[in-house]
């Protein structure tokens, strides 16, 4: 299947299963495919770019914030009533806890959470309102970082949940968080 072939969200996550694999490219193109490496952990915060849709489609590989641009594409481009979602645990020190970003979509009054980048929670997932979509995912998040091992049950009060806007193509991880945190706080 091509990209101009997709025609249902369903569509894209099978175009994405086929065509998109998670790592991450450099400012000067140098992909990063191996999320376990040290390469990975010593380069991904200095030299990792956040593509846009069409950077994406070239290069095939990218993060969660990568995929959420392709996916962005393709909502916007069939008329979706969708909302781009940053999710991170807000603390004031330097850490390693998780962060993650995904779209969410509207249709017939339900609410989907789609998701490509999250292995765990691949797929299309159903939800009778936003609130319960974003408390499921949050959860789901906190219960990762607890299994790696980064975080406790108390630490749910600080993860915040910020929905945002079409960044501009190819900021590096700190002006990507910067943009994302600057964007309007839901929880």
């Amino acid at each position: 299947m091509k990209y101009n072939e997709i025609k249902t969200p369903e569509d894209l996550l099978k175009f994405m299963e086929e065509n998109i694999i998670y790592g991450f490219v450099s400012r000067d193109n140098k992909i990063y495919d191996d999320p376990n490496s040290e390469e990975w952990n010593n380069d991904w915060y200095h030299e990792c770019i956040v593509q846009d849709g069409e950077g994406l489609l070239e290069t095939k590989y990218g993060t969660c914030f990568d995929q959420v641009e392709l996916e962005r594409k393709w909502f916007s481009e069939n008329n979706y009533n969708f909302k781009t979602i940053f999710l991170w645990f807000e603390v004031n020190k330097p850490n390693n806890l998780p962060t993650h970003t995904f779209l969410i979509y509207e249709k017939d009054n339900k609410y989907y959470w789609f998701e490509h980048a999250y292995f765990n929670y691949k797929g299309i997932h159903e939800f009778n309102s936003e609130e319960e979509l974003m408390e499921y995912v949050k959860d789901k998040q906190l219960e990762y970082a607890i299994e790696t091992k980064r975080a406790t049950l108390e630490d749910k009060k600080y993860i915040n949940i910020y929905e945002y806007d079409k960044p501009l193509k190819n900021l590096n991880m700190e002006d990507y968080i910067n943009y994302v945190i600057s964007s309007d706080l839901i929880k």
